[in-house]
């Protein structure tokens, strides 16, 4: 049987920023890890565009980013695809979205 694991939002922000940077996967999802590792694909929305120079948008709500190199707890976690399609994706414009 093949295993799919669908998770919510990943925002690689604030004080878990570091855990996620460092790639700490454990720190970061604890007793979800076995599942995330053991299905044989894994979906989540990452919350926030990752951007090496922010250029935030005017906007009501929040505007929110994460450095790239947030990726490496997700990559040690074996995360497979992410999508970024939700009211965080053009926080910082075209140029945020095409980064």
């Amino acid at each position: 049987m093949t295993r799919i694991l669908i998770g919510g939002d990943i925002c690689p922000i604030g004080k878990i920023q570091a855990a996620f940077t460092a790639g700490l996967a454990g720190e970061i999802f604890h007793d979800l890890l076995p599942e995330i590792q053991a299905a044989d694909l894994v979906l989540a929305n990452l919350e926030c565009p990752l951007v090496s120079q922010p250029s935030p948008i005017a906007k009501a709500g929040p505007v929110l980013e994460a450095p790239p190199d947030t990726l490496r707890g997700i990559a040690e976690a074996r995360w497979h695809a992410l999508n970024l399609a939700n009211n965080h994706s053009f926080d910082h414009g075209a140029k945020g979205l095409d980064e």
